[in-house]
């Protein structure tokens, strides 16, 4: 991920936040037994993965079937490109395991489009491919582009609010000016009247983004880590405080995805993220079980 990149990462406070960006109070309201995290990356199409995560000889067509073994979610990017096709659908769902969770990013042809699709007929066609992914849909997120401003936003929650109620929506709004004090609120009452939530995106360039607040019972992060791993292991150490203190508020389900400028580092770093809840009750992670431990260490 670019955005939000800085080489002056080790002077960021990742701890500090403002305190009208933190908000749980919903989660009181939670009747889920138990908090699932979903681990993911951004994609499986990754061959440097074969003796990591996939099998040495594992031919690509087989990549989404070994991944989805270790992973339980996946930040689904190609469909920012295009709305998938029916039979590439039905492949993802049989390559996955039941419990399996899609997180699609909406297509670039809705979400920088001002009439979000309406006139090309996209957004039907995308809700219709959505709806062929049944229980295996996970959260949607819309990334708007970071001129898009409280005003754009209303105009296209508009066009949202008709689907709200049938399928999970989350947002993620890039410009610094919704995360004023105002407008952050103004942006939570639009969002939690539709039923929509706000992605949580944690990276170093941009902290102005980065707040703890639920509108929904289910929450996207998108973590991005930096080249020092020792530094990358404080920050999971503080998240996985901060899911525990969450959790204690209200169970919920929570797709975490994790960037890091080195794709090889993503399993590792997610295998190191689930060591951290060994010893943590009702909270639910799929472990990671790399094919080389060697290869694993975090700190290699």
């Amino acid at each position: 991920m670019k955005f939000g990149k800085t080489e002056n990462y080790q002077a960021v406070d990742f701890i500090e936040i403002a305190s009208f960006k933190v908000d749980t109070s919903l989660l009181s309201q939670s009747k889920k037994q138990q908090t699932n995290v979903y681990l993911g990356a951004t994609g499986w199409s990754n061959p440097t993965w074969k003796n990591l995560i996939y099998p040495a000889k594992t031919a690509s067509s087989q990549f989404l079937h070994h991944y989805s073994k270790q992973f339980k979610t996946i930040e689904l990017n190609s469909t920012f490109y295009g709305i998938p096709t029916l039979e590439k659908i039905e492949k993802w769902l049989n390559d996955t395991p039941k419990d399996f969770k899609f997180c699609p990013k909406f297509p670039q042809s809705l979400s920088h489009r001002k009439d979000f699709g309406q006139s090309s007929g996209a957004l039907i066609k995308w809700f219709e491919a959505l709806d062929h992914l049944k229980e295996k849909l996970g959260s949607t997120f819309i990334q708007f582009p970071n001129y898009y401003d409280i005003g754009k936003l209303k105009n296209q929650i508009a066009h949202l609010a008709r689907f709200s109620e049938s399928f999970p929506l989350t947002v993620e709004l890039r410009n610094e000016n919704c995360y004023k004090r105002e407008q952050f609120e103004s942006i939570k009452r639009l969002c939690s009247e539709h039923n929509i939530g706000l992605v949580i995106t944690d990276v170093a360039g941009n902290r102005a983004i980065y707040h703890h607040t639920f509108l929904q019972n289910h929450l996207i992060i998108r973590w991005v880590g930096n080249e020092d791993n020792l530094h990358n292991q404080k920050r999971l150490e503080h998240l996985k405080n901060l899911i525990v203190s969450w959790s204690q508020v209200g169970h919920f389900d929570l797709y975490f995805m994790v960037h890091h400028p080195d794709i090889n580092q993503v399993p590792k770093t997610c295998q190191s993220f689930t060591n951290l809840f060994k010893d943590s009750t009702n909270i639910a992670l799929h472990p990671l079980d790399l094919i080389s431990t060697s290869q694993a260490s975090l700190f290699d």
